[in-house]
């Protein structure tokens, strides 16, 4: 409805004036001049599909009614009363009864709530905790309504309370006290590597990385689900052991998404083949050699098969044991027959 070529600056009496409009859902009436208006009363009363109201330049300075003025009006969500100015009102009763939707109220210094009765519903009571606030995808946290801007921010009221505000220096806002729209899932995704020992010990690595998604709360009660953030496990090196090959030398780095699962990787030891070379030394030079293979920790007793043409020159060991190094040498002294 465009009603922007109104002239309504002579007007006094706006009672009733969109009184049950129920095909209406939106009213832009920032042109009306309302300098003169003396009474409101039921101005908006009982437009239950009114979704959109824009009152915020209504001059109400010389405004003794008000009686009923936004009350019924059940889709009504938002409402921006900074302008208003009710210092001369006498009949403020059921201002906004039974517009239980409106959660987010703006109201102005001159803006007082409380009348001349003891009525309660001028502004309706925040409804129950969990209850999904209308036009979004919030819940309802507590009874309170919240400042979120203006004067005292932070502080909470219940409506009655806020009814009963004789001062406020600014313009300021109140909100229900809700639930954010979205919320953040956290999930500890776990790598365990076991690293089992020769000695049969086991030395236990654990590898957590944290990935988060967003959760969206729906006004039916369904919830939207985010992507996953992405994360790593590092690469884990194998400690060495000598002596010894590990089932896996490396556990590589990898990366961690909403699909991937706690696991554990095992690795177990298996000794390496070794390798011990005697060798026959005359005037410091090889002149033979021999190998035997065998496992760390083994021990060997060598049968010494000296190079034709050449004697033992003193005592070799009888007994040798594989150290674990790679290139074990026995070196035994020889002379010429």
């Amino acid at each position: 409805m465009n009603l922007s070529g109104f002239n309504t600056s002579s007007v006094k009496y706006m009672n009733y004036m969109f009184y049950r409009c129920n095909s209406l859902d939106g009213l832009d009436l920032s042109s009306f001049d309302t300098s003169n208006v003396e009474t409101m009363q039921e101005m908006f009363a009982d437009c239950s599909t009114l979704s959109k109201l824009n009152i915020t330049n209504f001059d109400t300075s010389k405004v003794q009614n008000v009686a009923n003025i936004i009350s019924l009006c059940t889709s009504l969500t938002e409402l921006d009363l900074s302008n208003f100015d009710t210092s001369r009102v006498t009949s403020v009763e059921d201002f906004l009864a039974y517009s239980y939707n409106i959660h987010h109220l703006v109201l102005g210094p001159k803006t007082y709530m409380f009348g001349s009765y003891p009525y309660d519903g001028f502004i309706p009571d925040v409804p129950a905790v969990g209850t999904k606030i209308l036009g979004t995808s919030k819940l309802v946290k507590s009874s309170n309504w919240i400042v979120t801007n203006g004067y005292e921010k932070g502080k909470k009221y219940l409506s009655s309370e806020l009814m009963g505000m004789r001062y406020r220096d600014q313009v300021t806002t109140y909100d229900w006290d809700a639930e954010p729209d979205n919320t953040i899932e956290t999930k500890v995704v776990t790598r365990t590597i076991n690293v089992n020992n020769p000695d049969y010990t086991v030395k236990t690595e654990k590898q957590s990385a944290t990935i988060q998604r967003t959760v969206t709360n729906n006004p039916d009660g369904s919830k939207t689900y985010g992507e996953w953030s992405k994360a790593q496990w590092e690469e884990y090196n194998v400690p060495k052991i000598l002596g010894y090959e590990p089932t896996q030398s490396l556990v590589p780095a990898q990366s961690v998404d909403g699909n991937t699962q706690d696991s554990t990787i095992d690795i177990y030891y298996d000794p390496m083949e070794l390798t011990i070379t005697v060798q026959y030394i005359n005037n410091g030079k090889v002149v033979g050699s021999q190998r035997y293979v065998g496992y760390i920790g083994d021990t060997l007793t060598p049968r010494y098969l000296v190079p034709r043409g050449y004697v033992l020159d003193g005592i070799p060991p009888k007994t040798v044991t594989f150290d674990g190094g790679d290139n074990q040498i026995i070196k035994v002294n020889v002379k010429p027959r």
